[in-house]
């Protein structure tokens, strides 16, 4: 075995670590720069959502091989999983839709591209305040009648904890789902 010294790369995972002020920085900008220049959505027009509120997508009858959905909901999910929590939920929406998707399915992929061209770049918030948001929405899921729930806690200005889960059951009103 060699000693390479610190890492700064990983399977695309920069690592910046500053010991003096105590601080560790993880990126995957040149990650994502690589997944919206192969989708060709690298000059694309930033948006600031990743997801419409009323999305509503139904199973496709039969999937449009030409586009390639599969595998950028993959590559999209391992930006997710290592840097950025706030693609959380719209990636776990559409990857509901794999085995079967359809043109209005891409769109959605599109969209979440845009908004990972527009939030690449994060503001520092150096505040060491724990925030934390919970949210149901009623019924959200039109084919089943079933609520999602959602928490997310954020230290720093950076998630730390998140999660969001489809009920089990059909809640019959709002404050049921809540």
């Amino acid at each position: 075995m060699k000693d390479l010294g610190e890492a700064k790369v990983i399977l695309g995972l920069e690592i910046r670590r500053d010991k003096a002020l105590g601080t560790l920085k993880l990126s995957q900008g040149k990650y994502a720069a690589q997944v919206l220049e192969k989708f060709g959505m690298a000059k694309c027009n930033p948006i600031g959502t990743p997801l419409e509120v009323v999305l509503q997508l139904d199973k496709a009858d039969e999937s449009d091989d030409a586009l390639p959905y599969r595998e950028a909901v993959g590559n999209l999910m391992y930006l997710m999983v290592r840097t950025r929590p706030d693609l959380a939920f719209a990636i776990g929406k559409l990857s509901q839709f794999v085995s079967c998707y359809g043109k209005e399915h891409w769109a959605a992929i599109k969209r979440v591209l845009r908004y990972v061209k527009g939030s690449m770049v994060f503001n520092k918030n150096s505040s060491c305040v724990l925030q934390s948001y919970s949210d149901t929405d009623w019924a959200g899921e039109h084919e089943t009648r079933r609520s999602t729930t959602g928490f997310s806690f954020i230290f720093g200005g950076a998630a730390v904890s998140w999660g969001s889960k489809l009920q089990q059951m059909g809640a019959l009103s709002t404050m049921e789902a809540e």
